[in-house]
Parts: C-alpha cells; structure tokens; sequence
C-alpha cells in the first residue's frame, strides 16, 4: 500500500517535468524558425574579398565570357561550379574570366559577349551579386547565364529576382546544382551549353 501512495505522490513530479521539457522543445524550435531566416539574410549579404581567375581557351574564338559568382560561406561548392563552367566554356573556344561580385568592378562588363551569374541559395540569393547585375548595363544585348547552388531546393521561381535585378523576363540559360545530385559533368556541359554559339 505504502508503494502505491509513492507512486502517485511522484506522478505530479513527473508530468511537471515532462511539460518543462516539452516546453522547452516548443521554445527551441520556435528560436530555431525566428533565427534562421536572420542568420540566412547575414549568409545573403556576406561580402567576400575580390578575386579575379582566368580560363584560356585552348584554340580561341575571339568570344569573352565573365563568370560573376557568390562563393558559398561554408563551403567551395559554389566556387568550384563556377570553375568547371567556366572550363566547359573554354572548351568551346571562349575565354573565360571569372570574379567576385563587387561595388566597384575592375572589369569592364561591356567587353564581354555572355555573362554568368551564380549564388548560392539562402533562401534568397546573394545581395552582393543582385547589387552588382544591377549595374550592369543593357544586359538584353548579352547572352545571359544564371546559376544556384542549393541543399535541396530546386523551383524555378528561385531565378525570379536574378531575373528582375537584370531587368530581363527570362534566362535562356539557368541551372540549380544541387549538393547530393552535383557532378562535375553537369557543371562542365552547363558551360558547354552557353558557350555554343
């Protein structure tokens, strides 16, 4: 008899502490959903130092292309597609420059025929790139290619504020790469693909 008092005098005890932890899971979860998006728009707006690479073409065809890439905060992938796209362009004939995007470019965009834009997704693009497509001038008169490396999102209306800092409808050329499905073959024919005349 004695035990069955013990029991349901600590039931009380027990049901308090399993509403603390399932409070303290609600609160977790609820910091979590509120500080993702903020740490998201700090990944967005990092800016990184500049950053200036070069791809010759093996047998030039007078074409100049300019990768514009974000590179990724915690990783190389988003560095590493802009180089194999860039390495499948030169393939075609065409050089290739690749940088960071900055305010102030030491590149002048109207020498170069096609220009490739790439960020990584945080649940929006970068803003340092949307920044820098906005000063691009008549990019109409450019071929245009765009890219996002993402964990697993893949919607075309991600390209949407790409295509609006651009002030164009549509890319005819856009890819996302994805961390699990990514293969260097798909980055290579991406940059074969708009390197095609």
């Amino acid at each position: 008899m004695e035990k069955v008092q013990k029991v349901e005098k600590n039931k009380p005890k027990v049901l308090k502490v399993l509403l603390y932890i399932f409070l303290g899971l609600i609160a977790a979860v609820g910091i979590t959903a509120a500080g993702f998006p903020l740490y998201s728009s700090y990944l967005a707006g990092k800016e990184f130092p500049q950053k200036i690479d070069k791809v010759q073409a093996s047998q030039p065809s007078g074409q100049k292309m300019l990768v514009v890439y974000q590179p990724s905060s915690n990783s190389s992938f988003s560095e590493e597609v802009a180089h194999k796209i860039a390495e499948g362009a030169s393939e075609q004939g065409i050089d290739v420059t690749l940088m960071r995007p900055t305010a102030d470019p030491s590149i002048d965009t109207a020498s170069f025929d096609t220009i490739v834009f790439g960020t990584p997704w945080y649940l929006q693009p970068s803003k340092k790139l949307l920044e820098f497509m906005e000063t691009l001038q008549n990019p109409s008169e450019k071929k245009i290619g765009l890219f996002i490396t993402a964990g697993g999102q893949n919607e075309p209306s991600m390209f949407e504020p790409l295509e609006k800092a651009l002030g164009i409808e549509s890319a005819a050329n856009k890819q996302v790469f994805g961390y699990k499905e990514y293969t260097a073959d798909k980055a290579l024919e991406f940059g074969r693909q708009i390197g095609e005349k």
